[in-house]
């Protein structure tokens, strides 16, 4: 059970937890965005920290016996604070058993995971035993009125509510508030986060890791604004997991269709599941007779190449669902592939 694994890691690593202050966040979109942001923060506040998460993880939370290495690791560094993503999967699976956290924070809860936790309910409910683990718990309502620091090198709305949970945080831990938001205010995203490829400079092109219902609207209403502004339209190319929830897949087309003015579909991590399945499943139910233009292209560095090459100067292309990644898993192999540098060929080559 969860104490018997959290006191044979704690005999084996000496409580690492109890050396230091464990800042983690959960929530279905910003855990890396707002993990980075406050790991950051505290380094360049004279509060050294660690982190762990999905940038240096293979696992957005890893097995126990790795974050009990890496929370040693920081204690002998002498690093006062460690900051951590957790999962959904990380908690169910009692990864985080025995780990003192000084702080818990939520971010938010939408639909994701469904095809692991077999419901919403399950899902929420799982997220919400971890917020009670903290001595110090934020959520939403906490910074709901907080200030955002302002940061020209942040794009949309959401990346507000990460700048505000971010800036809690970091006054939960005694940092002063004008030296935050001057901290925050200098920062950049992490990358794959609502990323625009400034080497592109026209069209516009953002690459983002959405790839659940939620992240896709937030992600494409603030694509639309952009777009709107310079009067241009709005491509996506995306596509959806293979052997993962399908239950998102038909929403995701669905919100798609609502904000943009050209689909694209094509792969992402189809993994051993085939692909016309997957397809299939996007297009469920959609009615055909009033979609926005629409292409299946299976082969993503040729869908990449297509909304390169049809979109006009005033046009903004939004790669989503794989961010940073530099793989695709198809069948039993993982194939180097990532969204910006195909974009960046692609642009070379259409002298864009």
């Amino acid at each position: 059970d969860s104490d018997s694994i959290g006191a044979y890691f704690n005999h084996i690593y000496n409580s690492p937890s109890t050396q230091c202050k464990v800042i983690g966040i959960t929530g279905t979109n910003g855990k890396t965005t707002v993990t980075q942001l406050v790991y950051q923060a505290l380094n360049k506040l004279g509060k050294p920290a660690a982190v762990l998460g999905t940038l240096n993880s293979e696992l957005t939370t890893p097995d126990t016996a790795t974050i009990y290495q890496h929370l040693q690791a920081s204690v002998a560094a002498q690093n006062p604070y460690f900051v951590m993503e957790v999962s959904s999967h990380g908690i169910d699976q009692n990864r985080i058993a025995g780990i003192q956290f000084e702080i818990t924070a939520l971010t938010n809860i939408t639909h994701d995971h469904i095809d692991y936790h077999g419901s919403f309910e399950a899902y929420k409910a799982t997220k919400e035993t971890f917020i009670t683990m903290g001595k110090t718990t934020i959520c939403p309502a906490d910074y709901a009125t907080t200030s955002p620091p302002q940061n020209t090198h942040f794009w949309g709305k959401f990346n507000q509510e990460n700048l505000k949970l971010a800036k809690t945080i970091l006054l939960k831990c005694d940092c002063n508030e004008a030296e935050v938001d001057t901290t925050l205010s200098a920062l950049k995203p992490p990358p794959g986060r609502f990323e625009h490829i400034t080497e592109i400079k026209s069209p516009q092109v953002f690459i983002d890791f959405a790839h659940c219902p939620d992240a896709l609207t937030r992600i494409l209403i603030e694509s639309r604004e952009i777009a709107d502004k310079k009067k241009g339209l709005l491509r996506i190319v995306f596509g959806c997991g293979g052997n993962r929830d399908r239950q998102k897949r038909p929403l995701m087309t669905q919100i798609a269709k609502e904000w943009a003015d050209q689909i694209i579909i094509t792969t992402d991590n189809p993994r051993t599941e085939p692909v016309e399945q997957i397809v299939s499943d996007m297009l469920k139910n959609l009615d055909i007779t009033n979609t926005p233009t629409l292409i299946i292209e299976p082969d993503r560095r040729l869908a990449v190449g297509r909304a390169l090459k049809e979109a006009g100067p005033n046009d903004v292309i939004l790669l989503a669902g794989k961010g940073p990644e530099t793989y695709q898993y198809i069948g039993d192999q993982k194939i180097p592939y990532n969204d910006k540098k195909t974009a960046l060929k692609w642009a070379t080559e259409y002298q864009l």
